[in-house]
């Protein structure tokens, strides 16, 4: 009988942490995606010849519990290294732009790293 509740015990034991983990792991997909459509937000924001000092964060907004914001890299780079960071129940996922200025101001997208 002891064996049988020791089985058990284990068996509920692996469940509560395989939950827990898969639980993690939708938060940080679901953060990573997130992240991923700010790129795709700045992309978009790049082709329409608008312009950004890097000083201040773009803030992209609030979107099923998912804060999505570009960040620019301190560091003087060229091109520019800029982040869109997605924070989603404290898991945070950025994806990684480069761009470059043109000749009239206005940004344009060199890379996209996802990871």
């Amino acid at each position: 009988m002891f064996i049988v509740l020791a089985l058990i015990l284990g068996i509920n034991r692996l469940t509560t942490l395989s939950l827990s983990n898969t639980r993690d792991e939708m938060r940080l997909i679901k953060s990573q995606y997130a992240a991923q459509n700010g790129a795709r937000w700045f992309n978009t924001y790049c082709e329409s010849n608008n312009k950004w000092d890097y000083r201040e964060n773009l803030d992209i907004g609030v979107y099923d519990d998912n804060h999505i914001y570009i960040k620019s890299d301190p560091r003087a780079t060229e091109p520019k290294h800029v982040m869109s960071y997605a924070i989603s129940k404290g898991v945070t996922s950025r994806v990684h732009i480069y761009v470059r200025e043109t000749e009239n101001h206005s940004l344009e997208i060199v890379s996209i790293k996802p990871y």
